[in-house]
């Protein structure tokens, strides 16, 4: 379970300290660089009260439910969706 608190927008991927990369959610320590998660795969934007899951160019899709998002574009998120990237799954809750 993580928190997103205090920012606009949350970075989902795997860190990666050669190259800088330390996402707000880091999926490594569940698994994420098995099932297939790119070090910067999306980001859970937050505009007024709407929630948005945005895919980033990867090699493995981002999915919300069963939808496949496009690269670059976004979907909103409503409490229980579940975001899948890769083979890694979680589960949108608002809080």
């Amino acid at each position: 379970s993580v928190t997103l608190s205090g920012k606009n927008s949350y970075l989902i991927g795997r860190e990666d300290p050669v190259s800088g990369i330390f996402p707000e959610v880091d999926t490594t320590p569940s698994g994420g660089e098995e099932a297939g998660v790119s070090r910067r795969h999306a980001e859970i934007i937050q505009q007024g009260a709407q929630w948005f899951v945005q895919a980033l160019n990867t090699t493995n899709p981002t999915f919300v439910n069963q939808q496949k998002v496009a690269p670059n574009t976004r979907l909103p998120l409503n409490p229980g969706d579940q975001i899948r990237l890769g083979k890694w799954v979680a589960t949108f809750q608002a809080g």
